[in-house]
Order: structure tokens, then C-alpha cells, then sequence
């Protein structure tokens, strides 16, 4: 689906879940107050409709008259004080919308299911759904901030195992460590990262990979990142594969952002690999590395993908490296007998709505590994939720994080 129609229905599953959430927060209102008009007046829900949307509307206002006038505004975007006043709030209130009509909603279903049956009394009912109605809102009035700051300012850390019967016992014991989407960029401060990469030193890694994107879209950030990436502490150095944002620093032109980030990281001695093989020698055991660049602007061929996978023989474990975590790449992976797969991009779902049974979140239109370990056969594919944001400037439920792979001999 192009990305324009992606937006249209984005923005129209938005507007259509506002109007809902405000509909049934008044008439809970006056099922519960009836003489509180002023609580109830469609002016003021108009209002409160206007101000959550004033971002969007005034991004769409001045993206017309730029096409009327044929000249770019400079919008006041990157600006502490309007992400404080406008931008910020926007998208907590629009999550904060998102997650009580994912809950609301199916509270409303089950009302109306029971509406046929005599002995239920409907007043009795009405007034029960409209105080639900109302403790959801405020339970997440207090719970989704709350929340967004709380991803903001930690990092997880979790700790996995490959247990294999067929692994030298020189890799025995060897600390993986794995970290994703740094993606350094005004909202995504040097604190920020400095305490991201701070949480992966202490892991005490044996050997460092990062599944790409070191930044967002800006070419000032590269070495910035570049810097960040340069005080992780890891015996057998740090090795990473291109991500779709590693692309984007220089608009169209990708390969000359490419470019750019392998040579900021490489003075610092990481080594960002594009579609190629790496074997390191720990002891007399060896490693054999794949890094895959398949990404939204440019898709490893078939061909190129078969000759890379089938030239690593010898090796005691084989490591498949990938930003995105899409079926084509687990599928050759299983194929080609890796043992481990390394992947991020998904952010760990980054905006993930609570609902029972499951973890409500965009990702999952893309794809079912969002975050975790999955086994296919003797293969592991870790995900990692990272640290970076897209589109959003904020995670919730998604706290970043960074991931330990221990090699253990069964």
C-alpha cells in the first residue's frame, strides 16, 4: 500500500476514534449529570477538537499554501518551546484518545449485546457503561503520561540464551551484546543515548551488534551518533549492518548517507557492513557474520542474497544480521542453517496499546516480530525494541532496550 494511502487511513481512523471517544465521554456526562450543560455543549467539544488538532491542522495549512505560492515555509518545528505547547501534547492526547476507545469500545459491544435480554434493566445498565466509561478515561488521563515518561527516561535491559550441544566450547560463555535504532536526532537527546550505551557497557559484552539506524534523517547527527557508538566497550569490537534511516541524511542521494555514517563510525572502530560477509577469530573458534542491507530503499536482490549466505563455510556459529525482521530474510536464514538472527527496526512496537491478550501496536501491520525471541528450528531470531523513535517523538508501552545473548554448550 502506498504511503499515502497509509496516511489517508491513519488520519481517518484517528478523526473517527476522536469523535468517538468525545461522544461517549459527554453522553456519559449527562447520563450521569443531566443538568450539566455546559459539560455537554457541542461547543465545547468542538473546542477540545480544534486544540488537540491544532498540529495537524497547521501542518496541513501551510503545506497548502506552500503549494500555492511554490515556496517552502520555515516552520517552527525543532523548537523547544512548540513541542512543549503543541507537539508533545498533540500525540500524548492522541494516545491517550487511542487507548481508552480500544478499551471503550468493546465495553460498548457488550452493552449492547445484552440489550435484548428482558430481565436486564437498561437504565441501570446506561448509567453502569457511562461510570465505566469515565473511570477508563481517567485511569489513562493519569496512566498514559505517566507511562510516556516513563519510557523516556529508562532503559530495559534482557538477558537470553542460545543453548546449543553443537557449540565449540571455546563461544562458551560468550556475551552478545545487541542494541538497535539509535537514531541520534533533536528529539532523541545525547543524555538519552549516552544513558542507552551506558546500560549496554554495563552487560559487560564480549562482542557488540547493531542492527542499524544510527540516526533519523539529519546529516548533522552522524557524528553525533558516530561518537555515542565510539564509548561502547566490547572485547571483540563493535559490528553493524545499514538501516532504512542510515539512508535518509542526504535525502535521495542514500548512497552518499551511506557513505557518511560507515566512515563516522569506522573512526571510531566500529565497522558498519553493506551486503557483505566477516569472519573474527575468537581463539581457535570462528565467527561467521552476514550483514544484510535490505531496507525500504533498497531490497537486496535474490541473487546477491543466495551468494552471501552460501559463502560461509568452516565456522563454528553463523550470525545473520538485518535491520528489518521480515519473513524473507528468517526464511533464508532457517534455509542457509544460521544459528542466530539479528534484527530491530520494529522499536519494540514504540506506541503499543494495552489490551487484553494482546499488545495493540502499528508494528504488527508490518510484522508479527516486534520484539523477543523466536526459535525456527536450531535458529534464534532476536529482536530488539532499541532506543529511536519514527514519526512519534515519544514511545509508550515500549520501553528501550538493550538485549544480553549468552552462548551457553548443552
Amino acid at each position: 500500500m502506498p504511503w499515502i494511502f497509509k496516511l489517508i487511513f491513519f488520519v481517518s481512523l484517528m478523526l473517527l476514534a476522536e469523535l468517538y471517544f468525545f461522544k461517549r465521554i459527554f453522553n456519559s456526562i449527562g447520563i450521569l449529570s443531566p443538568n450539566s450543560r455546559f459539560l455537554r455543549s457541542k461547543g465545547l467539544r468542538w473546542m477540545l477538537l480544534s486544540l488537540i488538532n491544532f498540529v495537524p491542522i497547521f501542518f496541513l495549512i501551510s503545506w497548502i499554501i506552500e503549494l500555492l505560492i511554490d515556496y517552502e515555509i520555515d516552520l517552527p518545528t525543532k523548537n523547544t518551546f512548540f513541542d512543549f505547547l503543541f507537539y508533545y501534547p498533540f500525540w500524548i492526547s492522541i494516545i491517550m484518545i487511542m487507548q481508552s476507545v480500544v478499551i471503550i469500545l468493546p465495553l460498548d459491544l457488550i452493552r449492547i449485546s445484552l440489550l435484548p435480554i428482558k430481565k436486564i434493566n437498561r437504565q441501570k445498565l446506561k448509567k453502569l457503561n457511562a461510570k465505566i466509561v469515565l473511570i477508563v478515561v481517567i485511569i489513562f488521563l493519569i496512566y498514559v503520561p505517566s507511562r510516556i515518561l516513563f519510557d523516556a527516561t529508562q532503559v530495559s535491559v534482557r538477558e537470553t540464551s542460545y543453548v546449543s550441544p553443537n557449540l565449540n566450547e571455546n563461544l562458551h560463555n560468550l556475551r552478545i551484546g545487541l542494541i538497535s535504532d539509535i537514531q541520534a536526532d533533536w528529539y532523541n537527546s545525547d543524555e538519552r543515548i549516552d544513558n542507552y550505551i551506558n546500560k549496554l557497557n554495563e552487560t559487560n559484552p564480549d562482542i557488540v551488534f547493531i542492527p542499524g539506524d544510527m540516526i533519523t534523517n539529519d546529516k548533522g547527527s552522524i557524528p553525533i551518533a558516530a561518537a555515542m557508538v565510539g564509548k561502547i566497550k566490547s572485547k571483540y569490537g563493535v559490528y553493524a549492518c545499514v538501516g532504512d534511516h542510515d539512508n535518509w541524511a542526504y535525502g535521495r542521494d542514500i548512497l552518499k548517507s551511506r557513505s557518511e555514517v560507515i566512515s563516522n563510525l569506522g573512526m571510531y572502530g566500529a565497522k558498519m557492513l553493506d551486503n557483505s560477509n566477516l569472519v573474527l577469530q575468537i581463539d581457535s573458534s570462528s565467527l561467521g557474520m552476514t550483514f544484510i542491507t535490505d531496507t525500504y530503499s533498497e531490497r537486496i536482490d535474490n541473487k546477491l542474497l543466495d551468494s552471501l549466505t552460501n559463502s560461509l563455510d568452516n565456522v563454528d556459529l553463523r550470525i545473520f544480521i538485518t535491520h528489518q525482521p521480515n519473513g524473507r530474510m528468517k526464511e533464508m536464514a532457517v534455509k542457509k542453517d544460521y544459528d542466530l538472527m539479528l534484527s530491530g527496526h520494529t522499536h519494540g512496537g514504540q506506541i503499543t496499546l494495552l489490551f487484553p491478550f494482546i499488545n495493540l501496536t502499528p508494528t504488527l501491520i508490518e510484522t508479527n516480530y516486534v520484539k523477543g525471541d523466536f526459535w525456527f528450528d536450531k535458529l534464534l531470531m532476536v529482536v530488539n525494541g532499541g532506543l529511536g523513535m519514527s514519526l512519534a517523538p515519544i514511545r509508550y508501552n515500549s520501553t528501550p532496550e538493550v538485549t544480553l545473548i549468552v552462548l551457553r554448550n548443552k
